[in-house]
């Protein structure tokens, strides 16, 4: 066996011909790492396990407790090395260049890490779920930070990240809750998807190269403005959803492509500018219009209408183009008019509209997506013939809704399939 663990005294023992330890199968048990001098390629220091030349962290015990202090020489915190471990403090040597991946992953009692002036890299998820860590001061050195790599770090509150930093990993800062203010450094080129994500910023500061905010990116941010660099040129899905805060926004002149529901449920936004009129996006009657009018995007959740005429032209309601959230913060919409020519309805696309009743669907539309019409107030509603799809839970909580169409039509079928009432026509 590589490795042999005393469960009684907590004492696990590497023996001279060990020669690959998996980090994560020491988790919960050991108080200490002993290892046969003999041994080529481990040794131990205090109970912790390193590499034979001293230059990888390969294992602390995970009943470690206080402080612990990395030996100067130490170039790699090897993957899991301090997995669940139980210090508070760990200062990490100036010649330390390499954090990997789940290096420090759910130390539940971590409030400090020194991690030296030397670091180059931070792997994914390496300090993920540390809850109580509080600061961290990143060197000048650090050029990447891996994906979710300080995610639900819920206490961390003060970060400045070095100029010199070229990647951001996916959901690195993801429910960092009580991180406030950020500014992302000229290097970066990309925010990756749920970088922030429910990180309740309430001031972002974007580089002048920035090219493109991934899905979810700023999703729940508690700012209420955001200036988009005149680089970028895309915005993810839900980039900007739930920031009920964000009050205005102007698209700049470079932007080629914005997904669908990027800004879902943005409470307080009320206007979006352009700054281009020649380009794939529009301003129609206060919404915003992409695919060279081919596809609506957003209509503003407060807008006080209770009637709306989609453009002609329009091909597709974007998912979430419309939706709320029931309850008093909820759309005013009671008559949506859809025109001629209409392909598809997305998802989300009028979700807890509650007080939606009255819509036409033209012969034209093939396609209505997953809970498109969730929580709205119509009654009746006419199936085109054509319809080639409705995904499932279209009408979720459209309690008094029934279906009409043609006998022996997909319509009759689903309305069948899905328990909701049908009357041919």
């Amino acid at each position: 066996m590589p490795i042999e663990i005393d469960k009684k005294t907590g004492v696990a023992f590497v023996g001279e011909d060990a020669d690959s330890i998996d980090p994560k199968s020491t988790d919960w048990l050991v108080k200490r790492v002993d290892v046969d001098p003999k041994n080529a390629v481990y040794c131990s220091i205090d109970g912790v396990l390193y590499s034979k030349d001293l230059k990888t962290l390969v294992r602390v015990p995970c009943y470690y407790e206080g402080e612990l202090s990395i030996p100067s020489g130490v170039v790699t915190i090897g993957k899991s090395a301090c997995r669940k471990c139980a210090f508070e403090k760990i200062v990490l040597p100036d010649s330390a260049v390499k954090i990997d991946a789940d290096a420090f992953y759910m130390c539940l009692k971590l409030k400090e890490a020194d991690i030296g002036v030397g670091i180059k890299s931070i792997g994914n998820n390496a300090f993920a779920h540390c809850q109580k860590l509080k600061t961290l001061v990143f060197p000048e050195t650090l050029k990447t930070i891996g994906s979710n790599a300080f995610a639900e770090c819920e206490s961390l509150k003060s970060v400045q990240l070095p100029r010199g930093l070229t990647k951001i990993g996916a959901g690195a800062f993801s429910r960092c809750f009580s991180i406030d203010s950020i500014t992302i450094p000229d290097g970066i080129a990309s925010i990756e998807s749920k970088t922030f994500e429910w990180s309740c910023l309430k001031s972002i500061q974007l580089p002048p190269n920035l090219r493109s905010i991934g899905k979810s990116a700023f999703e729940n941010g508690r700012f209420a403005a955001i200036d988009l660099p005149k680089s970028l040129k895309s915005i993810g899905n839900n980039a900007f959803a739930y920031c009920e805060t964000l009050r205005s926004l102007v698209l700049p002149r470079g932007i080629e492509s914005i997904d669908e529901g990027a800004f879902y449920y943005c409470k307080s936004l009320t206007k979006i500018e352009l700054t281009r009129d020649d380009g794939p996006f529009s301003i129609r009657d206060g919404c915003l219009l992409g695919d060279n009018g081919e596809t609506f995007l957003w209509f503003p959740m407060k807008d006080p209408r209770r009637r709306h005429v989609v453009p002609d032209g329009v091909k597709k309601i974007g998912a979430q183009a419309f939706g709320a959230i029931q309850g008093r913060n909820a759309s005013n919409l009671e008559e949506v008019v859809l025109p001629d020519g209409l392909e598809s309805i997305g998802r989300e696309a009028f979700t807890d509209c509650y007080r939606l009743e009255d819509v036409v669907l033209p012969e034209s539309v093939k396609f209505i997506g997953e809970h498109a019409f969730r929580g709205c107030a119509i009654k009746e509603l006419v199936i085109p013939d054509g319809i080639e799809k409705i995904c499932r839970w279209a009408f979720n909580y459209c309690y008094d809704l029934a279906l009409r169409g043609s006998k022996d039509s997909y319509a009759e079928e689903y309305a069948a399939k899905n328990k909701i009432p049908f009357k041919p026509l």
